[in-house]
């Protein structure tokens, strides 16, 4: 058997065993339930669209990679420059080789790759200016829908803040958290310099900090539009601290971020990123793009 017939062969077989991945999406995204807002309803996990997506992808690649072996057996051809003596394995050149030229481009996120920092940094470790706590919660229903989609949320949003907190309570239904915040940035600009934001989230903004906060305007004011991850945060330095959703929050900097637990079911200690860079170009660009649509 010459190389080119070897060739066939190969992709035949991976074009066999290699899932839809299509369709492996959407088995999975058919079993996805939203937590009942019955049982918890202002601890909801979200659902990152696009984390899913890279791993039904990531799963598809290593069915292809285990199809290879098994081809190569059946032709009868165990080339020894191209095998390790432990079973007949490929030597990661050739390996990587085959994979390359056969495997299509990973487009499940966008086009993007996301590579993963080498380092963890710690929340703990981060400078902020103010350290008070909030220690009243709510009870209302979480704004927002389970699954984080960073496009659906900028296109809910009707303004963007940069503040700090001035003072946090409980609303008189003891629905919501009332957030008195200094504007320090606004988008689009605006001559208020202070406004008060309700909040449904289990995740409390602390006073003395400050946020950027996407919100949606109601009949008593101005409330936030996702509540189910925490805010993005800034820290003293001018960093960011940020839920690895926001995509366009990513300067190609930025590191994965051990974040604290405050309840059982928080899960956000390996979600959470920080930019050094606290650049939020991107995504204002990306939100302003959308309003015009």
């Amino acid at each position: 058997m010459n190389e080119q017939m070897l060739k066939e062969l190969l992709t035949a077989e991976m074009n066999n065993s290699a899932p839809d991945k299509d369709a492996l999406w959407a088995r999975i995204e058919g079993r996805l339930q939203p937590k009942s807002a019955a049982a918890q309803p202002h601890r909801r996990k979200v659902i990152n669209i696009n984390a899913l997506k890279a791993v039904a992808a990531a799963a598809a690649s290593i069915l292809l990679i285990v199809a290879v072996p098994a081809v190569l057996q059946r032709s009868g051809s165990m080339d020894e420059d191209n095998f390790t003596a432990n079973g007949g394995a490929m030597n990661a050149e050739d390996s990587e080789s085959m994979v390359m030229d056969d495997a299509p481009a990973d487009d499940a996120v966008g086009g993007t790759v996301n590579v993963e920092p080498k380092e963890f940094m710690n929340y703990n470790e981060l400078e902020f200016d103010s350290y008070s706590l909030t220690y009243i919660e709510c009870s209302g229903e979480p704004y927002g829908e389970s699954y984080f989609v960073e496009e659906d949320i900028l296109a809910d949003t009707e303004r963007i803040i940069r503040a700090e907190v001035a003072a946090v309570y409980l609303s008189e239904d003891g629905e919501s958290l009332c957030y008195e915040m200094q504007v320090l940035e606004s988008y689009p600009e605006s001559t208020e310099s202070v406004i008060t934001v309700e909040s449904r989230s289990a995740y409390a903004m602390k006073r003395g900090r400050e946020y950027l906060v996407p919100l949606a305007r109601t009949d008593e004011g101005w409330r936030t539009v996702f509540d189910s991850v925490p805010q993005t945060e800034f820290t003293a330095n001018g960093g960011a601290v940020y839920y690895n959703g926001w995509s366009s929050l990513d300067t190609g900097g930025s590191q994965s971020l051990i974040y604290p637990q405050e309840h059982e079911d928080e899960y956000f200690y390996d979600r959470m990123m920080y930019s050094h860079s606290g650049d939020i170009t991107a995504l204002i660009k990306k939100w302003e793009t959308l309003e015009r649509n």
